[in-house]
């Protein structure tokens, strides 16, 4: 998030450019539609060449700020102690349950290795469904 530029931003594909993310790996991942019209709106009127999210003095945030950013709003939201990490933990299991495929998966957290996204698959609250017999 803090590293985020405007360009890296594809509003027409719903994606975004992360780079340099966890591993120092480049990727390329879901934008929701949902955020769309707030982010058009905070970029509005900017250079391609900005951050996305700044502070009230136009610099980029720190990683602390973000984080103390995200611990008010887990309290205020009421819930248990996480991380900005946890929402990548949260994106993982919440793509597993609504069905998306261990490989795409794998592609979307830019893991190297399926066996790195498996770790997921424990997490996740996959609905059991009754097991019929085809016979």
């Amino acid at each position: 998030v803090v590293n985020l530029k405007i360009r890296d931003l594809d509003f027409e594909n719903r994606c975004l450019f992360v780079r340099k993310a966890k591993g120092n790996k480049d990727r390329i991942t879901i934008l929701p539609e949902k955020i769309i019209e707030p982010l058009l709106q905070v970029i509005a009127g900017r250079d391609v060449n900005n951050w996305v999210f700044v502070s009230r003095f136009g610099s980029k945030y720190s990683v602390r700020t973000v984080q103390i950013i995200f611990e008010k709003a887990s309290v205020n939201a009421g819930l248990r102690k996480g991380t900005c990490h946890s929402l990548r933990h949260s994106f993982a299991t919440h793509l597993l349950n609504d069905g998306i495929d261990i490989k795409t998966l794998k592609n979307l957290m830019g893991h190297k290795s399926v066996k790195t996204t498996i770790q997921y698959i424990h997490i996740s609250t996959i609905q059991e469904k009754p097991i019929k017999s085809p016979l």
